[in-house]
């Protein structure tokens, strides 16, 4: 019937198809007939799906004009319908308000599937190099993609270079949002001293824990609080799941960095030493100007993972000063005095002098200038 309907137009319109399968619903036609009735449909237009639409709604904005249609594809649930629309067209609504809407309009027709509120924005079986299927892979719209592509291959025994082959694929489609392509192969949330749940600590793979614990200590701003960062990263390392080669942490690492336009090779910044200080050596060593230096350290330093305890450099520093030595260091260190003291062995005699002679013979003074 349809196809001699067809044959005799002598031409095919792109929604024939979907016009087609309505009409074979509508007269309770089975779907083997509807799916060779495509077939014959498609050998003559070139057809990008095989299945009909079976919901159409247009989406305005608040005056009226045109956002776009969401298409519910036979079969399809609804809610995987709306997120597509949304992360197609990236048009600038209240995701929540916007599911509710089409869930209440588009589930009232027995047609369509609204089992679930959770949109999946990916749903496939995946093969391997030898074209074996190795699973089903299912990615929900608030998943981070690349820790559920990890689990998958974790089971599935898939390998190294195939995990990261999938994860390359699967965050360069349309509708997978990816906040980074490095899985987290272990996870722990960390509380505070009143039980509080200040974060989950990730790390991930191939980092070390210590580097894990440092960007978490900064991004959480632990450091201003006075957090003891060694002694967390000591009783990460004793738990059983994670692997550690090193205790001390990398505050930042690049294979190649550029201060102003001098390629100074690899920057490595341990978690004990400032930014600013490391830079301001390389300037030094490069010849580079004060502008090189501090463009640098705001490259670095506004990195949300990355603490800068200051912006100054120590230009020169000189450590482990007693009261004896004072006499002999002190003009060479105090070119500048910031808020300070200076010991005067001329009020030695004094009741305060004597008091703060006893005190300095046991300790130790770092006097240092800043730039």
């Amino acid at each position: 019937m349809f196809s001699e309907g067809i044959s005799r137009r002598g031409y095919i319109r792109k929604n024939d198809i979907e016009r087609c399968a309505f009409l074979a619903v509508m007269h309770g036609l089975d779907v083997q007939f509807r799916d060779s009735l495509a077939r014959e449909v498609c050998k003559k237009i070139v057809c990008k799906r095989t299945l009909p639409v079976v919901y159409t709604k247009d989406i305005n904005d608040e005056s009226g004009k045109l956002l776009g249609a969401v298409k519910v594809i036979e079969g399809e649930e609804v809610i995987d319908a709306a997120v597509r629309f949304l992360r197609q067209t990236k048009v600038d609504v209240d995701e929540i308000s916007f599911k509710n809407y089409l869930l209440g309009d588009a589930c009232k027709h027995k047609l369509l599937k609204c089992s679930r509120n959770v949109a999946h924005v990916l749903d496939k079986t995946l093969v391997d190099e030898k074209g074996d299927d190795i699973g089903r892979l299912v990615i929900r719209e608030n998943d981070e993609a690349v820790d559920v592509i990890y689990q998958f291959c974790k089971e599935k025994e898939c390998g190294h270079e195939l995990l990261m082959h999938i994860i390359n694929v699967v965050c360069d489609s349309e509708l997978v949002s990816c906040n980074r392509r490095t899985p987290v192969t272990f996870s722990l949330p960390l509380t505070g001293p009143d039980g509080d749940v200040i974060g989950k600590l990730g790390i991930q793979l191939n980092e070390e824990p210590a580097d894990a614990v440092y960007r978490f200590f900064a991004i959480h701003g632990l450091f201003e609080r006075n957090w003891n960062l060694e002694h967390v990263i000591n009783q990460i390392c004793e738990l059983g799941q994670v692997d550690c080669a090193r205790k001390k942490a990398l505050k930042y690492y690049a294979e190649t960095f550029m201060m102003g336009d001098v390629d100074v090779g690899p920057l490595l910044i341990w978690e004990n030493q400032e930014v600013i200080d490391i830079l301001y050596q390389l300037t030094i060593i490069h010849n580079l100007t004060l502008g090189d230096q501090m463009e640098s350290f705001s490259k670095i330093c506004t990195q949300r993972d990355v603490y800068c305890e200051r912006s100054r450099a120590i230009v020169y520093e000189l450590k482990d000063i007693t009261k004896q030595d004072f006499e002999k260091f002190g003009n060479e260190t105090c070119f500048r005095k910031y808020m300070s003291w200076k010991f005067l062995t001329s009020v030695a005699d004094s009741y305060i002098g004597s008091k703060l002679s006893s005190f300095a013979l046991n300790e130790s003074f770092e006097r240092v200038r800043h730039f």
